[in-house]
């Protein structure tokens, strides 16, 4: 596959990505403060009964969206502080792309998974990921 087309690509797949989940916020954002996503199971906890390194981050990024920062970190997976920003920055900057006609978020993606792929970059991340996990672990979450 060419460059073009691989990008062509990312972009399609990235704003299906993004519509859905700019819809789920402005959705969940509306709904009351229950944060019990009762109709979405982890398949993970389904199988083992353990909560998964996700496990929570629905929740906390419903308890995000209704500005109860502490239920968030605390209570949920504090890993929804990561997405919520992300989202938003990925969203705008998406949408400065296609208006500029640029490819400079496919440009960074690139970069950002070249980077990932060493392990001087990974092995800390997985540590956050796996300290976060067990954390959710001791939680109950």
């Amino acid at each position: 596959m060419d460059d073009r087309t691989m990008r062509n690509s990312f972009y399609l797949k990235l704003c299906i990505l993004l519509v859905f989940g700019v819809i789920w916020c402005m959705y969940n954002r509306l709904i009351p403060e229950t944060y019990q996503v009762t109709w979405l199971k982890c398949p993970f906890k389904q199988l083992t009964h353990l909560p998964c390194p996700a496990c929570g981050t629905t929740r906390g990024m419903l308890a995000l969206l209704h500005g109860d920062f502490s239920k968030a970190l605390l209570s949920y997976n504090a890993l929804c502080v990561v997405e919520l920003p992300l989202l938003l920055l990925t969203t705008l900057w998406l949408s400065f792309d296609i208006i500029t006609n640029h490819n400079v978020l496919y440009h960074a993606w690139v970069r950002l998974s070249a980077c990932l792929s060493r392990k001087l970059v990974l092995i800390p991340i997985l540590s956050v990921i796996a300290f976060n996990w067990i954390w959710n672990l001791l939680k109950d979450l």
